[in-house]
């Protein structure tokens, strides 16, 4: 097994904001669930076909699951992200291209972690704007 250098990376403004982008949008996401969770009926459309027609209803609890997923995924994906030394590349890193390598590699992460809670979240919006239209 190849030897790859460990090295702490410096972050980029780009790094930054990306991050804390992530962080807001958690907690946002987390605010949007709980101010609507009560107002909720008790039966909420989960499941939703190719058309955007609701065929699958569930219990107002289970709103609750995509933001618990997205948390974990994005505390896994935060871990994950400080040890670029064991991701999966392309190509032998070498004490040369480290630095490039595990750069581009912890900023992709940070983007997909930061994209997946704005599509759980806007997964939500829909699951809650439907059910206060079929309550109706």
């Amino acid at each position: 097994m190849e030897t790859r250098p460990i090295i702490k990376l410096k972050w980029t403004r780009f790094d930054y904001a990306i991050e804390w982008l992530g962080w807001l949008a958690l907690a946002i996401f987390w605010v949007y669930v709980w101010a609507n969770y009560a107002s909720l009926p008790k039966t909420i459309p989960t499941h939703f076909n190719w058309k955007g027609e609701v065929d699958g209803y569930g219990r107002r609890e289970t709103i609750l699951l995509l933001p618990l997923i997205a948390t974990a995924v994005f505390f896994g994906l935060t871990l994950l992200n400080r040890y670029p030394h064991l991701f999966n590349y392309s190509r032998p890193i070498t004490a040369e291209n480290a630095v490039g390598s595990y750069a581009a590699a912890t900023r992709l992460i940070r983007l997909i972690k930061t994209s997946m809670v704005f599509i759980f979240g806007f997964i939500t919006y829909q699951v809650i704007c439907n059910s206060f239209a079929v309550s109706l």
